[in-house]
């Protein structure tokens, strides 16, 4: 059953928000039913990940988003995607019904659309979740294309850091044995971790493979995406990307 971008640094890092998931004991790992490969040597593996990120020109697809503020007051609410490599996405969310916010990502910035009623407890998430947004141009695999990359395995992983010297530095984890990205970090100039992005729950869509959880962490709270009824390449809507006429752009 199906489930369901920053190439760049994020910017501003100090204002990224997101995330810590948590786990019950409960829960029954995740079976992931994606092929397997042999191990490749460091110059081999990247070029099949820049020929891979050639394959999404559309994604589109529904679920549910779990925000925990930095407050630790927290949501779940349902969730529609859609994404176009490699700079436009869209995420729009509402609860029993009601929209809740609206963030449109594009090339020249990100405009949000949120509930005005302070009486309700999910008031103000919008903004907290609008790193996600641009956070969704990593999906895409456009990062492994990026200059001056450094790469090196590590045992199953397969390490891809960005050549930056005296700013952040992006640093990706590879699974070596599936050739997916399953970590992106953002880096200070003096290695601490600013964000972090884990994607998870991978389906093959007619041999494309494509996460269906994705999430967001940092020191500022949480945001859990779980997608279905998940569609590769398919025509979007002309104004799939137009965001609202009472959005406002984001600092």
């Amino acid at each position: 059953m199906a489930r369901a971008r920053i190439p760049a640094i994020l910017h501003p890092l100090s204002s990224i928000l997101a995330f810590l998931l948590t786990l019950t004991a409960c829960q029954h790992p995740y079976q992931e039913h994606i092929p397997f490969y042999s191990r490749l040597e460091p110059a081999a593996t990247l070029a099949q990940l820049i020929q891979q990120s050639n394959q999404v020109r559309t994604m589109s697809g529904s679920g549910t988003l779990e925000l925990t503020q930095a407050n630790g007051q927290s949501v779940r609410l349902d969730v529609a995607v859609v994404l176009q490599p490699p700079d436009r996405a869209r995420l729009r969310a509402w609860k029993f019904g009601s929209a809740v916010f609206d963030l449109t990502a594009l090339p020249d910035g990100v405009w949000l659309e949120s509930s005005k009623d302070s009486n309700r407890p999910q008031q103000g998430i919008g903004s907290t979740a609008a790193p996600v947004a641009k956070a969704w141009s990593l999906l895409d695999g456009s990062f492994f294309r990026s200059p001056d990359l450094v790469t090196r395995n590590d045992g199953k992983w397969f390490i891809v850091q960005s050549a930056n010297v005296n700013g952040p530095t992006m640093i990706a984890r590879v699974d070596r044995d599936t050739l997916t990205p399953r970590q992106y970090q953002i880096l200070d100039a003096v290695g601490r971790v600013q964000f972090t992005l884990t994607l998870d729950h991978y389906e093959d869509f007619n041999g494309i493979l494509w996460p269906c959880q994705i999430i967001a962490i940092s020191e500022a709270g949480t945001v859990v995406v779980d997608l279905n009824d998940v569609e590769l390449n398919t025509e979007l809507p002309p104004l799939a990307f137009k965001p609202p006429r009472s959005a406002e752009k984001l600092p």
